[in-house]
């Protein structure tokens, strides 16, 4: 063999350069997560909830209609939540004005899609669900009451176990619960 075959081949093109790289006349801008917005706005139809809808119920609906990941949306309950760590979904612990800001809803269905203040101890501290109702789209915010053992619809028993994992869900909100739709968050 020849050392000529052996070095790398090397195009020797007769055409022209290609012009070096011109930078964009428009700047690329970055979206600051904390402050959301988006310049058409979002969607979220109130037609879409039912009553008694819990807040991560809310949550999941208008993560799916506007394409937005968990940490995102644990951003809108409150600006100094930690999106990974979460919150209890509890009136005094979410920012319901700012909620109401950006999901457009009125205050009174968001206050009662949240535990009040005065219910701490009184309900279920895992995610409890029927999955009936999950497979509907739904989420009842008295599924975690100590209370309710079955849904109130269906009349059937609460559960709180994945059926694939045998895990169960802390009812936090946060990035796992709320990024996950209508799925284990495990």
């Amino acid at each position: 063999m020849s050392k000529r075959a052996m070095q790398p081949v090397v195009c020797l093109s007769t055409r022209k350069e290609a012009p070096a790289f011109i930078a964009p006349r428009f700047p690329i801008l970055n979206l600051d997560e904390r402050r959301l917005t988006a310049a058409l706005g979002f969607i979220l139809d109130a037609r879409w909830l039912l009553p008694g809808e819990s807040i991560v119920s809310i949550l999941w609906k208008f993560a799916r209609a506007n394409g937005l990941p968990g940490h995102v949306l644990v951003r809108l309950v409150g600006a100094d939540i930690d999106p990974y760590e979460g919150v209890e979904p509890m009136r005094d612990a979410v920012d319901v004005g700012h909620l109401r800001r950006m999901l457009k809803l009125p205050g009174k269905v968001l206050r009662a899609s949240l535990l009040k203040a005065g219910q701490r101890g009184r309900h279920h501290p895992v995610f409890r669900y029927f999955r009936q109702c999950i497979l509907l789209a739904h989420h009842s915010v008295t599924d975690q009451m100590f209370s309710e053992n079955r849904c109130p619809a269906h009349r059937r028993k609460l559960e709180t176990q994945c059926h694939r994992c045998g895990r169960e869900t802390p009812y936090i909100l946060n990035t796992s619960l709320v990024g996950s739709p209508y799925r284990c968050a495990q």
